[in-house]
């Protein structure tokens, strides 16, 4: 998973008097050296990103993860308690330190309204009672229109597990619907109805490269590829395990893969101001076909977090959803500088240097814009197995719908930019474009690129580059679209190769 951090602004040394005094000359000394230094390090063409915590200039206001939840029930797990199942486990906004007691306490107040609510309606592995969820009363209405109150109320993770709380109303979210397979229509509220609307018009507009019905495929996956529960990965994998390799082609003959099928499995329906889904498959059982919105959910809290702050005139900071979806929401608040970001990746970090996983520097700032990152690799989480013939495979978290195996186009991890589409857009496309070679992404980028005008020189559609390597301790090489290249800079060696 990508994670971003910010830098530091350099600063130019001032310039000194034609004479000088005893103190004055030990300063030009000094700064002499200074410029020797910095030309030594311009002898590397890439502008110097230097790394620094986001804490030492920004505010982290926002939701720490403490999800109320329902105990365990039917042998389920109840361990996933970050948001929409991300590893970071924050879903934050860095805001400059200057800020206001007030305007903290306003973004929290979002953050505390919104994140709860739509973690829990996308989250298929936890129970919920619209008691927790929705202490301040349950409306219908998005939660993008909606108003948000002040000092809403927020229930303590105690009290949302008290007995009167968990004997409450069942709440309807992904997790409900999974289970209502093949059972008939389920009432959702609105906001899950437009995540699974918007994700299936996207499964369809990417012919499955991104695809929400991988489910049961990825929970298969998730066992086998970490090294804490799967021992001997190599003898289980399904290039060496008969009985895995029938249980992965039972699951996915399951998958629906074009726009019929997935029409035919998720039909949307409103009725007198009400919402549903209804879930079906003929001849599949509970538990074989199941959705998942991992990757999308985390955009769309973007989305609606985003059009609140906006509103409200709290955009000079930079939202963090979950280490992989990035939106900055203002120019750079210092005229004519640009936002410095950089973008680590896992597998770039090795012993060879000191684990530093730094991989590409942005520079961007005349106006708002969104990031979003998708990687395979995870600690612990991956490997690398290689067939009879020699071909290579890596073994990881990001499932292709179409081959049922985790996707296998050399790709290591996806970035990409855009100031026009929304951050649930981009949160999806990254793992299409993991899920699909590189020619293909090129021509998935051109296309989507091709159907909105560009208005004026800063604005990009969208921009993506590719951080790809043939197999483990192979060299990494990057690619990035034209209109993405100008604003990257490759970092720990990595070489950046632009394309069209």
């Amino acid at each position: 998973m990508e994670e971003v951090k910010l830098t530091n602004e350099e600063k130019t040394p001032e310039k000194k008097p034609r004479f000088f005094n005893a103190g004055e000359i030990v300063a030009i000394i000094v700064t002499f050296l200074i410029i020797v230094i910095l030309l030594l390090t311009l002898i590397d063409t890439s502008p110097p990103f230097v790394s620094s915590d986001l804490k030492t200039n920004y505010t982290a206001l926002g939701y720490e993860s403490n999800i109320y939840q329902q105990p365990e029930t039917s042998g389920q797990s109840s361990y996933r308690q970050n948001p929409f199942g991300a590893v970071a486990g924050t879903y934050r906004l860095h805001y400059p330190n200057n800020t206001s007691d007030e305007e903290q306490k306003r973004v929290d107040e979002i953050f505390a309204y919104v994140t709860p609510k739509l973690h829990a309606l996308s989250d298929r592995h936890n129970y919920y009672t619209l008691e927790a969820i929705y202490p301040d009363g349950y409306s219908s209405e998005p939660l993008i229109n909606q108003q948000i109150p002040s000092n809403p109320k927020i229930m303590s993770h105690e009290t949302a597990n008290s007995e009167e709380v968990k004997n409450g109303t069942r709440l309807n979210n992904l997790r409900v619907i999974n289970e209502s397979l093949n059972l008939g229509k389920v009432e959702v509220p609105y906001d899950l109805y437009e995540l699974l609307r918007l994700s299936c018009e996207l499964s369809i507009k990417t012919n499955s490269a991104f695809n929400i019905f991988v489910g049961e495929l990825s929970d298969w996956w998730n066992t086998q590829i970490d090294v804490e529960q799967t021992y001997d990965r190599e003898h289980s994998d399904p290039m060496n395990n008969e009985a895995s390799a029938k249980r992965l082609a039972t699951l996915k003959s399951y998958v629906p893969l074009n726009e019929e099928q997935i029409k035919d499995t998720l039909i949307f329906s409103e009725e007198n101001g009400s919402y549903y889904v209804e879930f079906k498959k003929e001849g599949v059982p509970i538990g074989d076909l199941s959705i998942t919105l991992g990757g999308i959910a985390k955009g769309y809290a973007n989305e609606v977090i985003k059009t609140h702050l906006l509103k409200e005139e709290l955009n000079q900071g930079l939202l963090f959803g979950s280490a992989s979806s990035i939106d900055v929401l203002s120019p750079y608040f210092i005229p004519n500088e640009n936002w410095k970001i950089i973008l680590t990746s896992y597998s770039v970090g090795t012993k060879d240097n000191n684990y530093n996983k730094d991989a590409f520097g942005i520079t961007f700032g005349k106006t708002p814009f969104s990031l979003a990152t998708s990687a395979g690799d995870q600690f612990m989480k991956n490997y690398y197995i290689t067939n009879k013939d020699g071909k290579t495979y890596h073994r990881h978290h990001i499932i292709d719908a179409t081959t049922g195996e985790p996707a296998n186009h050399q790709i290591v991890d996806v970035n990409i930019i855009s100031t026009v589409l929304t951050s649930a857009e981009l949160d999806a496309l990254t793992t299409a474009l993991m899920c699909l070679s590189l020619e293909d992404g090129q021509a998935l980028v051109k296309a989507i690129n091709e159907q909105y005008p560009v208005n004026n020189e800063d604005e990009v559609i969208l921009g993506a580059c590719w951080l790809m390597r043939e197999k483990f301790d192979a060299p990494f090489e990057a690619f990035a679209t034209s209109n993405y290249f100008p604003h990257l800079v490759a970092l720990n060696n990595i070489t950046i190769t632009k394309i069209n």
